[in-house]
């Protein structure tokens, strides 16, 4: 956390853990939480670059620390 923190890192995980950390202590850095259940690599891949624009837009217009995509 503190290293993603420190180097400006955004943070992409399927795991709800860090959704607890970003309550805590709030952003940066920025959580990407992918909500898609088990899926390729490939898909993940293709949910980001679908969403690049929003991602983009909601971590530099926003006090969200969090982003959900499904």
């Amino acid at each position: 956390w503190d290293y993603a923190k420190n180097k400006q890192f955004v943070i992409v995980t399927k795991d709800s853990d860090f959704t607890d950390y970003s309550d805590l202590y709030g952003a940066p850095p920025f959580i990407i939480w992918i909500r898609c259940g088990n899926v390729r690599v490939s898909d993940i891949e293709n949910l980001i670059r679908k969403h690049t624009i929003r991602i983009i837009s909601v971590f530099e217009n926003s006090e969200a620390g969090l982003l959900q995509l499904k």
